[in-house]
């Protein structure tokens, strides 16, 4: 769930530092700035955000939210996972999800984007 919520990194890069970390979490978030910026793509900002995570990420607030809306965070590795959604390109590191899914079910998604250009909010 923290890398998930870290500003400014998308999921392409949170991709690539699990891949070159044996998608361990905690192991990206443990790296050293040297070991971060020897990824491809990732550079001082980047790896500066992940070292200071703390800043930038308050995890007990983050589950108390979650807890107080009765939500809960689905990540890639939990049998919850959507199937069909670990099969594209760049899969999101998580989901947060209201209630009991069966994800195999028919469903909607409401899909958010942080930065929507023109012609995407017009089609939305």
């Amino acid at each position: 769930m923290v890398l998930n919520g870290l500003p400014a990194i998308g999921p392409i890069s949170l991709n690539r530092l699990l891949e070159a970390f044996g998608n361990e979490p905690a192991a990206v978030l443990d790296a050293s700035s040297v070991a971060l910026r020897q990824v491809s793509k990732v550079g001082p900002a980047t790896a500066d955000t992940v070292r200071g995570w703390r800043l930038h990420f308050r995890l007990e607030r983050e589950e108390a939210k979650l807890k107080a809306g009765g939500a809960q965070f689905v990540t890639r590795e939990d049998d919850g996972y959507p199937a069909l959604l670990k099969e594209i390109h760049d899969p999101p590191l998580g989901l947060y999800a209201i209630g009991n899914y069966v994800w195999s079910d028919r469903s909607v998604a409401i899909v958010g984007s942080r930065r929507s250009t023109f012609y995407g909010q017009s089609v939305a």
